[in-house]
């Protein structure tokens, strides 16, 4: 439009009609861009139409890569027999007994795969729906709700045999038992090895009383514990036994109502899965009898090589190989740790070691593996030929019944951080030892007879894990791994896994290997050198089996372990208990509870405090240790620690003890008594320093601190803080109980790295050991507070805040000897000596005798005036009279007054509010503490 009106303006302008030209260009422009613009847009759908259908090109690209990796991962995850029969190594491994999981067939199922966006139009609508569903994905139904087959018979038989062999695939022979009907058609599971077996062996699935891999009974059910029992039988077979059931039978026909998956099978490609209310297309996997008796032939072959025997075999007891025990070569330490078919299987921890790996995952039998051979090894050789020492860091489970052994000289559990560097010289310990002991005779290592040194077998359940917290005990057992065969050691290192937990150089050192299940492959191939002990078989089936290889063995040996009863295990050690137990080669760690006696009856030193038990694992010995001559000496820990304990213990050998009382008076009096000479002892001193009021302890803390500084001072305390920590820090000593905090513990004087929380009392650090203070059973006598007497003189001032009940007490205590008066009832203007003469009465003075309420007083009678701090300064005249002359007792719930209305300067002496006490304070005297409502004492 601007071109318009411009033209039209020019026009009137200039007049010429070659104006109107120009006018005329803008609509033209105008239409030649929105002819240019419908054509661009155009091009523009037509790209935009391309780039859509190039992006659903590429999703639906992406969509059908991700399929197939989903596919192959649930094809992986399910296999079926196909897959079974390309990956034979997953046999048996796929699954943990009990799993659902049973594969029918191929088909369409729910994707993982979720496309997301704007569907609205079809063709993103059907690429949406397309990416939802997997085609050609493996099928899966819970198989323990029973399963029925149906379709022409020998096509469904062909079904039912794919599914049995799927089972016995997926699950070892002690995780499920299959019952076949009609024998003479089903003779292909007659090498089945989880056929189920009678108690005697008779193969038969109904009733069967059915036995683990150690001989114990099995609970059949259908879902729950014990191995799980197949029932497979045609559908008109009338009522099944108890079990999962597994049936075919024509199309059509009834299902059994215990059947919750219905498979109808028309052709192999053509089936229907019915569960519930869902039906499925599907194809199935369908075997021929030829094909199910070689898969039998496969299982049953599988089981002969990996259970080392058939599956018929009972298990092996430690009495069956006992026979073999101590046959090897003099000098060395060989014995049988279980059988392999006919044969027992020997291994000489001397000769073939001399050091050996035990791997196993939990529940593969490794602890009782352990358990048989330390016995066989007992059983076989005396105490002056083997001891061990045995370290279980599961609790103290795995050996304890091997504890009675006299060949057991210390079973070690879990090891906290103290226990652990204990652990590591203890160890060196020996090895210096055995050293010591070869050069004094002579000798190059232990086989000479010149030596008479028992071998010691050291014995250590679940050692990567003691590794994996405790990293310095790596250090000494490879130290013992390199130096043991000269010195006569032995290490038997039992752990669930060794990739990664142990040292190549630790492992190079232990040529003796015996694994039974392992987690993974590598590991397997880490111990054995190849992968026989991954493909053992989970759970009870797997249990027992082993695999050995010793330094000369080209290939592993199978083997079953032999089983240690705990009838066997006593019998052994009543046989070998005559022979006496050997010298220990690890000291015994520190009694919970040591007494005065025991450290006396260990002590050569007359007349010394002693103080507790030391340990000094270095050179393995344990000896009582004593107070230093410089007596001072501080003792930091918590509560129950101890603490007061080592008071008592102090006090109960020294016979100028001077113990503090726990009572705040009795302290007071204690502490700043005129006693200077003897040994101090106080307990819980920041406790006893807390709870006086500021200025008594200032005072206190003082007095602690000429006493420290003498040399003759014990104190007890949770914690170093304010004063107290500055008098500690003065004491030549300092023992540390167990501490709440890591940060109370460096706060004390301790190391980070030496905090151990859960201490029992008395034990502690002193004098650079690790020691438990002795207990004794006198506990100090207690001190009662001192206070003084004092009896009503011609007047007597009394300071309270509870007036009316303090002069109710005080008429009972001095009944007709004095007269009390409430201080209230005198005016403000009176005068000593009116008080004195009694002309005081009520709001006036008057002479005679005085009335005051109930108590009529004469001039002669003492007068005690009662009343609160603001009554007497409010009569300060006679306060001031009063003073100078007669004694004012001052409640001890009056502190401020002590100074306000007696004008007392000096600090009183200690007295506990709220218990009647007072100061009494006399002219020219110093305050003293009294009993104000009670007795005189």
């Amino acid at each position: 439009m601007v071109p318009l009106v411009g033209g039209v303006a020019l026009w009137a302008i200039i007049g010429s009609p070659f104006a109107l030209l120009f006018a005329l260009l803008g609509p033209l422009v105008a239409v030649g861009g929105l002819l240019d613009q419908v054509r661009g847009g155009r091009r523009r759908r037509a790209r935009a139409e391309a780039e859509y259908e190039r992006v659903l090109a590429e999703i639906e690209a992406a969509a059908t890569v991700r399929h197939a990796r989903e596919r192959r991962e649930l094809r992986a995850l399910h296999p079926d027999v196909s897959a079974f029969s390309q990956r034979s190594e997953e046999i048996w491994r796929r699954r943990t007994p009990g799993s659902r999981h049973l594969v029918v067939g191929r088909g369409e199922r729910p994707s993982d795969l979720r496309l997301t966006g704007d569907t609205s139009r079809p063709e993103a609508e059907r690429l949406r729906r397309s990416v939802a569903s997997l085609r050609d994905a493996p099928l899966t139904v819970d198989w323990r709700v029973g399963v029925a087959v149906r379709g022409e018979p020998a096509l469904a038989r062909a079904v039912v045999r794919g599914l049995v062999l799927q089972l016995c695939l997926a699950h070892t022979p002690e995780a499920l038992r299959v019952t076949g009907p009609e024998p003479e058609r089903w003779e292909w599971m007659s090498g089945l090895p989880h056929q189920a077996l009678h108690g005697d062996g008779h193969r038969d699935g109904y009733g069967a009383v059915l036995r683990d891999g150690y001989g114990d009974p099995l609970r059949v059910s259908g879902i729950g514990e014990g191995p799980m029992q197949l029932v497979v039988s045609p559908a008109d077979s009338g009522p099944a036994r108890r079990g999962i059931l597994m049936t075919w039978g024509p199309a059509g026909s009834t299902i059994d109502p215990r059947c919750a998956v219905v498979l109808d099978v028309r052709e192999p490609d053509d089936a229907t899965l019915t569960v519930g209310t869902d039906r499925v297309e599907l194809a199935v996997e369908a075997l021929s009898e030829g094909q199910a008796r070689a898969m039998a032939r496969l299982l049953a072959e599988r089981g002969r090589v990996l259970y080392g025997r058939d599956e018929t075999e009972g298990p092996v007891s430690f009495a069956s190989v006992r026979d073999a025990l101590g046959v090897g070569e003099p000098g060395g330490l060989s014995v049988a740790l279980g059988r392999a078919g006919d044969g027992d299987v020997l291994v000489d921890l001397v000769r073939d070691g001399p050091h050996a790996v035990v791997t196993g995952i939990t529940g593969s039998g490794k602890s009782e593996l352990l358990t048989t051979w330390i016995t066989a090894l007992c059983a076989a050789y005396s105490t002056r030929e083997v001891s061990f020492l045995l370290a279980d860091f599961k609790g103290g489970m795995t050996f304890d019944a091997l504890a009675d052994l006299p060949h057991v000289t210390g079973v070690i559990t879990d090891l906290d951080g103290g226990s652990a560097e204990r652990a590591i010289a203890s160890l060196r310990a020996e090895l210096r030892r055995r050293e010591h002991e070869l050069a004094l005779r002579g000798a190059r290592d232990i086989t000479d007879p010149r030596v008479d040194l028992p071998r010691l077998v050291i014995v250590v359940d679940e050692f990567a894990a003691l590794l994996a917290e405790r990293d310095g005990l790596h250090r000494i057992f490879a130290d013992v791994a390199a130096r043991g065969r000269a010195l006569g050691l032995h290490l038997i290192l039992g752990s669930q896994r060794v990739s990664g937990a142990m040292a190549d150089a630790l492992l190079a050192n232990c040529p003796l290997r015996v694994a039974l299940r392992s987690a993974d492959a590598a590991d397997s191939r880490a111990v054995l050198g190849d992968d026989s002990a991954a493909r053992l078989p989970g759970g009870s089936a797997g249990r027992g089996r082993a695999f050995v290889r010793r330094a000369g063995d080209t290939a592993p040996q199978a083997l079953r372990v032999a089983l240690t009863s705990s009838a066997e295990l006593a019998d052994v050690a009543r046989s070998t208990r005559p022979q006496g137990a050997p010298r220990a080669p690890w000291l015994p760690a520190l009694p919970g509870q040591v007494t005065l006696q025991d450290l006396r009856e260990r002590s050569d030193a007359d007349g010394a405090v002693l103080l507790a038990l030391a340990d000094d694992p270095a050179r393995q010995r344990q000896f009582p240790i004593a107070l230093a001559e410089t007596s001072g000496l501080a003792v930091i820990g918590r509560g129950a620690s101890g603490k007061s304990s080592i008071v008592a213990l102090i006090a109960a050998q020294v016979a100028d003890a001077i113990v503090v009382p726990d009572d705040l008076e009795a302290a007071w009096d204690t502490l700043m008594g005129e006693r200077e000479t003897g040994l101090w002892l106080v307990d819980d001193a920041d406790d006893l320093l807390a709870r006086f009021p500021p200025d008594h302890a200032v005072a206190v803390g003082e007095r602690l601190d000429r006493i420290a500084r003498s040399g003759r001072l014990i104190v007890t305390a949770r914690s170093l803080s304010g004063r107290l920590g500055r008098i500690i820090d003065t004491l030549p000593q300092r023992a540390l109980l167990a501490l709440t905090t890591r940060a109370d513990h460096v706060a004390a004087g301790g190391e980070g790295s030496g905090f151990r929380p859960d201490l029992p009392p008395g034990r502690g650090r002193f004098a650079g050991w690790d020691v438990q203070f002795a207990r004794v059973e006198e506990r100090p006598a207690s001190t009662p507070p001192s206070l003084g007497t004092w009896t009503p003189g011609v007047l007597t001032g009394v300071v309270t805040r509870q007036t009316d009940a303090t002069a109710a007490a005080l008429r009972t205590r001095v009944g007709r000897t004095a007269g009390v008066r409430l201080l209230r009832d005198t005016p403000l203007g009176v005068r000593l000596g009116d008080v004195q003469r009694g002309d005081v009465q009520r709001g006036a003075v008057q002479t005679g005798d005085v009335q005051t309420g109930d108590v009529r007083a004469e001039s002669s009678t003492a007068q005690i005036l009662v009343g609160d701090g603001e009554e007497w300064l409010a009569r300060w005249g006679l306060l001031q009279e009063l003073r100078p002359r007669h004694p004012l007792i001052v409640d001890a719930d009056c502190a401020s007054e002590l100074r306000t209305v007696a004008g007392e300067r000096s600090l009183p002496p200690y007295a506990r509010p709220g218990a009647g006490r007072a100061w009494l304070c006399a002219p020219g005297a110093r305050p003293a503490r009294v009993d104000l409502r009670g007795s005189s004492r």
